[in-house]
């Protein structure tokens, strides 16, 4: 259980007394909450110590910040035992991924639950799991607390305890896809470990940069990075090579990108299906 009482600088909806949310937080530990969530920037009373402090930090939407500054800085006031949680707001494909940079210098002595809010973010939430973040916020159908965020119905099915391979479907615009309901079905029927997101990303290199060497398995690849995606590969097939674009990208043992383009077999396997 945790307990929180966000006021309404944080983002929270809390709009009472400050002693009012103090008195409310102690009801919350009296009643067993094993964790309490509490502002970066509040000092930390002796009787919170009763559970194990989660230091939240959240950025605005229209807020610059430097989240490795933050980090640095949450990191530091941190005891032994206590929660990091620094919540970004992905406005593009660069506040999405910065996120995944702080699990790449690594969380040190402290654990680190760190994520991106804002539609754009949506996939970090459970990119992140397999980074070592302790758990992921969800919500009923409808009753969304905070833009992103998923409901259990959209996670029910998934290996979010532990998984062994992510992939995902990379390009902009990218919500409308199906690819994630299909291809996490099909893990599912096969029992495979996997995991599979949407990912809105315009400059692909970028990703990469800011992903943990083996965060990724591979990706299906659209518009408009098609043509980037083959620039990047260390390894092709010969319709890449020939077609100069590819649709799917795959790191093999040695984490070799290879790039490899299934659009024209299918397209033909398509037409002998259909007898032309």
């Amino acid at each position: 259980i945790i307990a929180t009482c966000m006021p309404a600088r944080e983002g929270g909806g809390f709009t009472g007394s400050e002693e009012r949310r103090q008195q409310l937080l102690r009801q919350l530990l009296d009643g067993g909450a094993e964790f309490l969530d509490i502002p970066h920037d509040e000092d930390i009373p002796a009787w919170a110590y009763s559970a194990r402090i989660i230091h939240s930090w959240h950025q605005g939407a229209e807020e610059e910040a430097d989240l490795e500054a933050v980090h640095a800085s949450l990191r530091d006031k941190a005891k032994a035992g206590d929660l990091i949680k620094i919540v970004a707001f992905a406005r593009d494909q660069a506040g999405a991924q910065a996120v995944l940079k702080l699990y790449r210098k690594g969380a040190e002595s402290t654990d680190l639950l760190a994520f991106a809010q804002g539609e754009l973010g949506t996939w970090t939430r459970i990119a992140v799991l397999k980074l070592g973040s302790p758990w992921l916020y969800c919500c009923l159908e409808g009753a969304e607390t905070a833009p992103g965020q998923l409901s259990i119905d959209a996670l029910v099915g998934l290996p979010l305890a532990k998984f062994d391979q992510l992939w995902a479907v990379v390009g902009s615009p990218i919500s409308h896809s199906l690819s994630p309901l299909l291809w996490n079905a099909a893990f599912a029927a096969e029992h495979q470990s996997a995991i599979y997101l949407a990912v809105d990303c315009v400059d692909l290199s970028a990703l990469f940069e800011a992903s943990p060497a083996d965060l990724w398995r591979g990706f299906s690849v659209t518009s408009p990075l098609k043509s980037d995606a083959a620039q990047l590969a260390g390894g092709y097939c010969a319709i890449t090579d020939a077609a100069g674009s590819t649709n799917t990208l795959l790191r093999d043992k040695s984490g070799t990108w290879i790039a490899l383009n299934t659009d024209g077999l299918g397209a033909f396997a398509a037409l002998r299906e259909a007898g032309l």
